[in-house]
């Protein structure tokens, strides 16, 4: 959770469920519920991998669909970074159920800057914000396609300044947003449908100087970069072609 100021509404006696926490779940989760992956390699996959210890006594396992709770069980519900991995047909049943066992809410996800940034195989959705509306749209062939993964490939290579990056523009890669009775969320058919202008307008703000980065992280970006650029020409062109455009270049020069 990158916001946890905005998690406001829960009062003392509020009894709190939090939707697939991982290790790490939310302090005032009384209980979690987790899907029950067919293997550990999904698990990994969907939910990342972590060396922290998981207290389990308060884990609910399931298969999905329906939640194993009665109607209203819970006052909040915590939904944070599961809306991306949730499938098109499971969806609507997935947000029924959310404000079936709770009146009250917060959820989070990762933006579609992120995922350009990011391309997380788990996540089959790209969301954005529209007129006060978390917006999804299925990640498409041009979000998905071989020249979007080679451009992504530095960026894995960069963990652990990302993550200064992530933590320090949160509001740049992530969504959340408190709700009551109802979640609304939009589906569209195009990423270019998925932010209002106000919203662009504002992320615009947030990347109008590149040099505002840490300073580790922004060099270590320009590194990387050069880095996945010649990646990019081998993955493409084959082997040896980052040694015979060097050559071409060379004799241009002359």
């Amino acid at each position: 959770m990158f916001f946890p100021e905005m998690v406001t509404q829960i009062k003392d006696h509020y009894r709190v469920l939090e939707i697939g926490p991982g290790a790490l779940p939310h302090p005032r989760a009384d209980v979690a519920l987790e899907l029950d992956y067919a293997s550990e390699e999904e698990r990994i996959r969907q939910r990342g991998e972590s060396t922290q210890k998981v207290d389990t006594s308060n884990i609910v396992y399931f298969n999905g669909g329906r939640f194993p709770f009665d109607d209203m069980q819970f006052d909040y519900v915590i939904c944070s970074h599961v809306l991306e991995h949730i499938p098109p047909e499971g969806l609507d049943e997935f947000l029924s159920e959310l404000q079936r066992v709770a009146p009250r809410g917060y959820v989070e996800v990762p933006n579609v800057f992120y995922e350009w940034i990011c391309n997380a195989s788990a996540h089959i959705w790209a969301a954005g914000w529209n007129n006060g509306t978390l917006t999804l749209c299925l990640k498409n062939d041009t979000m998905n396609g071989p020249i979007a993964d080679a451009y992504r490939h530095f960026f894995y290579t960069t963990e652990p300044r990302l993550i200064e990056l992530f933590r320090k523009y949160r509001d740049f890669f992530f969504i959340g947003f408190e709700w009551e009775e109802t979640v609304t969320v939009a589906v569209v058919d195009h990423v270019n449908d998925l932010c209002d202008g106000p919203y662009l307008e504002r992320m615009k703000s947030v990347r109008a100087n590149p040099e505002a980065l840490p300073p580790p992280v922004y060099k270590a970006a320009l590194r990387c970069t050069k880095r996945g650029v010649a990646w990019t020409i081998q993955k493409l062109l084959g082997d040896g072609s980052l040694q015979r455009i060097k050559q071409i270049l060379k004799v241009g020069r002359h």
